[in-house]
């Protein structure tokens, strides 16, 4: 997942979003099949907005434009200040799959934004605020809600230094090794 932060010419100053007045990621799709973050910031500097209304914008191929980020956005009236809007490229009112890559950024996104907004009452589709059918009736909510109670894997990773055939010298590279601040250990193995 890539992560662009585009530099738009806003009309205007952005007013900062209080992290802690969030209440919703709110859902929305571009309602056309293609669109760059680019396009969509001339439309809605054409209604006379400061600019993109979206917080973040995330492309069919997974790439995440970060628009309004940490800004007041304009895409839910009476909710701009406290929600925070993520909008997919795509037109789910009509198209019936999204891509897998725009799929697992939306969630990485959505579960990345779900940790920094301590009031965070929910995710919600557009349409739960406004008379639309955003985010679309082909728009995999299910699937997202699903993927976002799904526990994250917990992984170590372990790191194999090297294997001695005298204890001295593995005695040595531990030694080194702590020095360095790393825990270190000899595990004696008999080799056939």
């Amino acid at each position: 997942m890539q992560i662009v932060q585009p530099n738009f010419d806003w009309r205007g100053k952005l007013t900062p979003l209080k992290l802690e007045d969030v209440q919703y990621i709110i859902i929305h799709h571009a309602a056309v099949e293609q669109a760059t973050p680019e396009a969509i910031h001339k439309h809605h500097l054409g209604r006379g907005w400061a600019g993109i209304g979206y917080n973040e914008y995330i492309a069919k191929d997974g790439t995440v434009y970060i628009c309004r980020g940490d800004h007041v956005g304009a895409h839910t009236a009476g909710w701009n200040d406290k929600s925070y809007g993520i909008c997919v490229e795509g037109n789910y009112e009509e198209e019936t799959e999204m891509p897998e890559a725009q799929f697992r950024a939306l969630v990485e996104r959505v579960k990345y934004n779900q940790a920094r907004f301590p009031n965070l009452r929910g995710i919600a589709p557009h349409k739960q605020f406004a008379a639309t059918a955003c985010p679309g009736k082909y728009f995999p909510w299910d699937k997202l809600i699903a993927a976002l109670k799904e526990p994250e894997e917990k992984k170590i990773y372990r790191v194999q230094v090297g294997a001695f055939k005298n204890r001295e010298n593995a005695e040595k590279m531990v030694q080194l090794l702590k020095e360095k601040g790393f825990a270190a250990f000899i595990r004696e193995e008999v080799i056939e």
